[in-house]
């Protein structure tokens, strides 16, 4: 009885990278609104290092990130894959070559998530790029969407993930470039703490963004 009493009244506080902040959770939680309206939920937007930390620290109930974790004390759990794309606006001069080496790669003005992001850590350490980053033509963005105005308006390369860019990819305002090895396939995972309960609200929200997820954690 208490279980149900939870379910209808609790509360779901939750942190989240930009990617999964931005496309994958919103329409979950917008179904679940609808179902359980007396359900209080917070949703924050950050990068993977805010979002684990705030997991860690009880700020945060469950904790949704796209890059490597490495705190200890939490539990992860992948439930889904995402693509990270190079692109670049549709009047760049990068789509005039047929092939784009990771040599000359290291040479372009680039276009990155800010120190702390889970995927600007994918990237530059998939593609070796810590010496660009650190000596290179690189420009700094705080969120995702930022990062997308950037490249639409001409600002460089950068990766960002397939989701973000379908409209665009298929409107021709933005182009992939390069080969398949500049391409990055990521996981995405939900955090708990090591050992904690799940409640039922927590698990129906799970099973709603992915069926059988709730009863994995």
């Amino acid at each position: 009885m208490r279980d149900l009493v939870d379910a209808r009244h609790g509360r779901l506080t939750l942190g989240a990278s930009n990617t999964i902040g931005t496309y994958f959770l919103p329409p979950v939680l917008a179904v679940l609104r609808r179902e359980r309206p007396e359900v209080h939920v917070s949703l924050f937007v950050g990068n993977t290092e805010q979002v684990a930390r705030g997991v860690l620290d009880m700020q945060y109930m469950l904790g949704f990130i796209e890059g490597p974790l490495h705190l200890i004390g939490l539990d992860s759990f992948t439930f889904e894959q995402d693509d990270l794309v190079p692109v670049v606006s549709a009047d760049h001069p990068l789509l005039k070559r047929r092939q784009l080496s990771l040599r000359e790669l290291r040479e372009l003005p680039l276009l990155m998530r800010e120190p702390g992001s889970g995927m600007r850590e994918l990237i530059t350490t998939k593609l070796k790029l810590q010496d660009t980053l650190a000596h290179g033509q690189v420009m700094e963005f705080g969120n995702t969407e930022a990062l997308k105005q950037a490249v639409l308006h001409g600002g460089g390369l950068t990766w960002l993930p397939r989701i973000s860019v379908q409209a665009q990819l298929r409107d021709g305002s933005l182009h992939e470039v390069g080969n398949k090895q500049l391409h990055i396939r990521r996981p995405l995972k939900v955090l708990r703490r090591a050992n904690a309960n799940v409640n039922p609200i927590e698990r129906i929200f799970l099973d709603h963004l992915k069926p059988g997820l709730g009863e994995r954690i």
